[in-house]
């Protein structure tokens, strides 16, 4: 199966048992059109009060971790598919290369860093939305902790944070749970984007799929897994900023059809 076959289809879940599967990636964009079924369980289950802000977007998309591949991704997407929506976004400095580097059009550069919560209320002033990626670092719960109640102080009514694996008994499991019940219990609307392995970090093995059609690392051959393209990444989380009210008070893990490892090389869309 080709790479862009295998990504054309995916699965949206939503935490615990509810389902919302997706024929085509366009559904996204009208998440509940009838090329989508929402299981009834949704609507079916008693709402708890809550004191939380209403969501208007009247004020600018924040995007926290703008350099990185997920928000460089999510910029993009955000400029070729939603221009009409103002953003900033936030990179420790916006002088150099890299951030130059970032989509322009509707994206403002600004100073930001999570690992410096002084730095983030000025950047938040009159957001209605703010995307945390949350930063591949040590101090990752921290970080985006900071970022949580950052947005909470500012009286953002919406954020979405990235994370990975979460709810398993590993270092990383346990950080990205502390992430996402951060979000959860502050008054401040929320998605969590769960995210699963990226397909672009297998980009590093393109010589021996051309060659000897073969991926080298430490994986069973056998064990399935479900990687997503990083761009696939940003129009999603693009989706989501745009469309609040759609996805307020939601888990999601985004994912595809799942691909034993073996297999993997015939993902790569080589001649």
């Amino acid at each position: 199966m080709r790479h862009s076959d295998m990504l054309g289809k995916f699965l949206w879940e939503l935490v615990p048992n509810i389902a919302v599967r997706c024929v085509k990636w366009r559904a996204l964009e009208h998440f509940v059109a009838s090329s989508c079924h929402v299981d009834s369980q949704l609507f079916s289950r008693p709402r708890p009060k809550t004191t939380r802000k209403a969501i208007t977007m009247t004020g600018p998309i924040v995007v926290l971790g703008s350099s990185g591949s997920v928000g460089s991704s999510t910029l993009k997407a955000l400029a070729d598919k939603f221009p009409k929506y103002k953003v900033r976004a936030a990179v420790r400095d916006p002088a150099s290369e890299k951030a130059k580097g970032l989509p322009q059009g509707n994206i403002e550069l600004v100073a930001g860093d999570m690992s410096q919560p002084e730095t983030l209320p000025s950047l938040l002033e009159g957001a209605s939305v703010v995307f945390i990626v949350t930063p591949g670092d040590a101090d990752r719960a921290q970080l985006a902790t900071n970022a949580i109640e950052a947005a909470q102080r500012a009286k953002i009514p919406f954020v979405v944070v990235s994370v990975l694996t979460a709810e398993t008994e590993t270092i990383f499991g346990k950080q990205f749970t502390q992430i996402e019940a951060a979000a959860k219990k502050s008054p401040v609307h929320y998605t969590i984007l769960r995210l699963p392995i990226f397909i672009e970090n297998n980009f590093a093995s393109v010589e021996s799929v051309k060659t000897q059609s073969t991926i080298y690392g430490p994986a069973k051959p056998w064990v399935v897994f479900t990687p997503v393209s990083v761009k696939e990444v940003g129009e999603a989380a693009a989706t989501i900023l745009t469309h609040p009210k759609k996805h307020a008070n939601k888990t999601y893990r985004l994912t595809t059809q799942g691909t034993p490892t073996c297999d993997w090389p015939l993902l790569f869309p080589l001649p």
